[in-house]
């Protein structure tokens, strides 16, 4: 009888763990605004969007515009979406990353074969994602340095941002860009004109800087 109960704990905490496994991915109801158009993704994994699609934003395979949320495609992986101003990116419950829109045609695309994508930001014209290792990536626009590569070159592909591992989150706003390290630390990069990045100076950032000594801050996109 012992060993019975000792051998039903085993098959119900390895029951507990697939099954936890098996929801890690699940989809959560989540909306992104771009400028003129809006993606959002239902708790089925379905992914819907509406709105202005001139450079196929929509990822519906036209260029036609929607007043009312139409589904993109059939699948209902969908995990995360970011809409920039005329593109769109989004990861699927696989961790593969996909986009749409000005440069990458009307319909998703995948992006790269690599499945351990994690977050996902869009702004004008530039990404930011995480991967699973804590690594930081960046492609696209770069005229002010936000992609924070130091250079002002833009990227077609993913490129990755210094050689840390350990980055949380990430935000990137028109033209600059925001991130947490797991340490609680807060760093910035790219346009600063206005002391937008925070570190008391207007000058433009084209790597990441650390805005003050503080390690209890917290990002929201």
């Amino acid at each position: 009888m012992k060993r019975f109960k000792v051998s039903f704990l085993i098959i119900s905490v390895l029951i507990a763990v697939l099954m936890g496994l098996a929801t890690s991915h699940a989809a959560e109801p989540q909306i992104s605004a771009g400028v003129y158009h809006t993606m959002a993704i239902k708790s089925d994994g379905t992914l819907w969007a509406w709105g202005f699609n001139e450079q196929g934003q929509l990822g519906i395979g036209t260029t036609i515009y929607r007043n009312t949320p139409i589904q993109v495609g059939s699948n209902n992986d969908w995990l995360s979406v970011a809409a920039g101003d005329w593109h769109t990116i989004a990861l699927k419950s696989d961790g593969t990353l996909w986009a749409w829109g000005a440069g990458n045609g009307s319909s998703p695309v995948q992006i790269g074969s690599d499945n351990d994508w994690t977050s996902i930001s869009a702004a004008a014209g530039h990404n930011m994602a995480l991967k699973s290792d804590g690594t930081l990536w960046a492609w696209g626009w770069n005229g002010y340095g936000q992609l924070g590569d130091g250079t002002t070159t833009d990227r077609p592909s993913p490129v990755r941002i210094g050689s840390d591992n350990d980055w949380l989150s990430v935000s990137v706003g028109h033209i600059h860009a925001m991130a947490l390290k797991i340490d609680g630390t807060l760093w910035a990069w790219g346009f600063n004109g206005v002391g937008n990045l925070g570190d008391g100076t207007t000058e433009n950032r084209l790597s990441p800087v650390q805005i003050g000594s503080e390690n209890d801050l917290s990002i929201k996109n």
